[in-house]
């Protein structure tokens, strides 16, 4: 079960930069030597809203949920209530909202485009 094939079924995936840097990905790319991911509201923001984890020196993506990007974890985001997530969560139904006023994945798509294309500038 990779990240990618997880990711394109839909499953919401929460990045822990660190354990006190928790936040939702709106959009996740996974290339050779990067994985980035964009806040929900990478469009209109006014803050950098795109992210990029690297692993120098190792292979980038190690794990079999959770997947570890050198010392940040990417997993799916636990839905059930009560828990530990609880802003994740809404800030996810927020982004699915969302999602579905704009039929489909389209905004996902967007970001993806843009995290790919920001990417060729990370090197």
């Amino acid at each position: 079960m990779g990240l990618e094939s997880e990711y394109a079924k839909g499953v919401p995936m929460v990045i822990e930069v660190t354990p006190d840097n928790k936040r939702f990905a709106a959009a996740i790319v996974v290339t050779d030597k990067h994985v980035a991911f964009a806040d929900v509201y990478w469009e209109d923001a006014d803050f950098h809203p795109f992210h990029v984890l690297d692993s120098p020196g190792k292979r980038i993506l190690t794990g079999d949920p959770p997947w570890r990007v050198g010392e940040s974890i990417i997993r799916p985001l636990d839905i059930r209530i009560p828990t530990a997530d609880e802003s994740l969560v809404s800030e996810a139904a927020t982004w699915f909202r969302f999602q579905r006023r704009d039929k489909g994945r389209s905004d996902q798509d967007k970001a993806e485009v843009e995290l790919r294309d920001w990417l060729t500038f990370q090197d």
